[in-house]
């Protein structure tokens, strides 16, 4: 594998791509502030050597926005990080509404993988649910296996998941604690090439109708799930003995371009 690769952070504005890429590089590059306007409007990318691999972490303007004029920067923006560096991770990040999977963040994942074909390189990509209440397993038991289940029927592909709680940046313990589920997911991936098959295609005047849809989709997984429930509790089973693990087998290793436990 060439000793050169690039971890790609995509999704909307607001979702914390920029935060997840401080913690994976222990360390503040990037900016993330609390506020109603898109905080990232350019390509940014911050590399490291580790083992003699130089790592380049992404970090890229969202794509779903109310102005087509943002909607055009956004998509020269993420086209430009792939043309700097193809052979990457990509790193997908959700945000959510109350622990629901939000409908822009589906409409922006559809477009991307139409134009870079994302999924037929399942093996290079990976998903976070980002902001996660700490303490939803209190009316969620299997939270992680239902939104597993749910995102893996609909993407039609089992690629492997983070979830991400809530944390305070400035606190170095939960920074940690955080980057090691972000790890686990990341050991699970190769870097392969992402070559751009059609333009990105999105229109603002569209957006409503296109997550009208996946609010559809949305509102008939919770109709069909009630007859999953065993599948969805082998998914949360799963999920709780990957989390299990203890912190020592997570280690910040690089061989030949790959994260390895």
């Amino acid at each position: 594998m060439p000793d050169t690769f690039g971890i790609i952070f995509l999704g909307n504005s607001g979702v914390g791509k920029s935060l997840l890429a401080n913690v994976l590089l222990d360390k503040e590059k990037f900016v993330h502030l609390y506020q109603a306007s898109s905080v990232t409007s350019e390509t940014e990318f911050e590399e490291s050597l580790v083992n003699n691999v130089s790592v380049s972490v992404f970090n890229i303007p969202g794509l779903v926005d109310c102005e087509q004029s943002n909607i055009e920067r956004n998509k020269r923006e993420i086209k430009k990080a792939f043309q700097i560096q193809p052979n990457s991770v990509v790193v997908f990040v959700f945000g959510n509404q109350g622990g629901r999977i939000r409908e822009e963040d589906l409409v922006a994942f559809n477009a991307l993988n139409e134009a870079y074909d994302l999924l037929s390189k399942a093996g290079s990509m990976c998903l976070v649910v980002n902001d996660l209440n700490p303490r939803r397993h209190v009316d969620s038991p299997n939270y992680e296996g239902d939104t597993s289940s749910f995102l893996w029927r609909h993407l039609k592909c089992s690629l492997p998941i983070a979830f991400i709680d809530t944390f305070n940046p400035r606190d170095k313990s939960e920074c940690e604690k955080q980057r090691e589920v972000l790890m686990k997911v990341l050991a699970e991936c190769r870097p392969q090439q992402h070559l751009m098959v059609r333009e990105i295609e999105l229109l603002a005047e569209k957006v409503v109708k296109l997550k009208e849809e996946q609010r559809s989709a949305l509102l008939a997984w919770n109709k069909e799930k009630e007859a999953l429930q065993s599948e969805i509790k082998e998914v949360q089973k799963r999920y709780e003995e990957l989390k299990s693990r203890p912190p020592h087998v997570i280690e910040k290793v690089i061989y030949k371009g790959c994260f390895i436990l």
